[in-house]
């Protein structure tokens, strides 16, 4: 899986490559054994010192001046690892799982989660509750190292709880999600959270072989703390004090002989708020030092849209293989994403194939 995001070299660019290995292993009827190894890089770029304005966006360079610095590369690797075991049984399912972010990155610690879905007939509830990596630049994925005095920051997690809840009426299934978490990691921040996603979805076209469906989808977003910066204390993820989106989904899935596909796209428009930020807001003495810089903050939003296409081939009766992208763009947003997989099974595949496709899924996305 390789993902692009554009920014600032060295600082908000992010290119990372992960290739998971994922073992999924049967016990009895309803259960399964999981293993993760996943091999994961993350490129920011090189950062240019002698670029004093934007040099001094990173670390702790706006305090502590830029004399002797050079071209700053910013890479990390590492192997992240991780087991659990899933129950999918007639009326609740659920599934736990303990790994790791990345051995051998700049910051590393434990993450799992726990989560719980039960079949109510016309209706289902679930809750997840977890500890997870996030994954939105290098500092908050991996952590950094100030390259004037040495000392690191980042490897940010959320620890936090998701409640959902859907229902059929008719034709038509709404749901509601509500979330709440904590954003913590190395000499930054300490951020809340809480979300709501709620909407309906409606079928538009179902056949045997074929399903198109539409709907709303609404999104609210509230954090404590502006941490979407690269300076020393900054998290380097997007978390605005107030975010809310409406968007309209289309999602086109189906098979034909040993093919099977999905086509999603969806159109919206946002609306945000961020408060404004210290350069500095874990060391008040580098914030003095440096003169008080502040950034600014404001209103913001637009017009958004996604498109991605998945697709697999059963090529043999125990291999699969299969192909993936999705692209995001909204204002200042633009990130990327490609894939490629290969399944090996070990019972014989059967036709009709199942759809839609099932990309394998890295455990950075649990």
């Amino acid at each position: 899986m390789q993902s692009n995001k554009s920014g600032d070299a060295g600082i908000s660019r992010l290119h990372a490559t992960e290739i998971p290995l994922f073992v999924r292993i049967p016990q009895g009827y309803t259960g399964h054994m999981f293993f993760h190894a996943d091999t994961v890089r993350l490129d920011a770029g090189t950062l240019q010192a002698s670029n004093v304005s934007k040099a001094s966006e990173f670390g702790k360079i706006a305090a502590l001046g830029n004399a002797g610095l050079g071209a700053i590369g910013q890479t990390d690797r590492g192997v992240a690892l991780a087991a659990g075991y899933e129950f999918d049984g007639a009326d609740n399912s659920w599934r736990a799982d303990l790994g790791t972010t990345p051995l051998g990155f700049t910051e590393q610690t434990v993450v799992g989660g726990f989560r719980y879905r039960a079949d109510l007939g016309v209706s289902s509830a679930s809750v997840d509750v977890s500890r997870r990596a996030v994954t939105s630049s290098l500092i908050s994925y991996g952590g950094a190292t100030d390259p004037v005095t040495g000392e690191t920051w980042g490897g940010v997690v959320r620890n936090g709880i998701h409640l959902r809840y859907a229902r059929d009426i008719g034709r038509v299934s709404v749901f509601g999600d509500v979330g709440a978490g904590l954003y913590t990691g190395h000499n930054v921040v300490t951020n809340r959270e809480f979300t709501v996603r709620t909407g309906f979805d409606l079928p538009v076209y179902t056949q045997r072989d074929q399903r198109v469906t539409s709907g709303l989808v609404l999104n609210y977003w509230r954090y404590s703390d502006n941490q979407r910066f690269y300076s020393f204390g900054h998290g380097g993820y997007y978390s605005p004090q107030r975010y809310l989106s409406f968007g309209i989904p289309l999602d086109w899935t189906g098979r034909y002989a040993r093919w099977s596909w999905r086509l999603q796209g969806s159109a919206g428009w946002s609306f945000t708020y961020e408060d404004d930020a210290p350069y500095f807001p874990t060391r008040p003495d580098l914030q003095q030092l440096a003169g008080n810089p502040i950034y600014t903050g404001g209103s913001g939003g637009g017009f958004s849209y996604t498109l991605g296409a998945t697709v697999e081939y059963t090529f043999a009766p125990h291999w699969v293989a299969g192909a993936g992208f999705q692209i995001d763009r909204s204002r200042d947003y633009a990130p990327n994403r490609a894939m490629v997989w290969l399944r090996y099974l070990f019972d014989r595949r059967r036709d009709p194939v199942p759809f839609p496709p099932n990309p394998v899924r890295p455990y950075s996305a649990y």
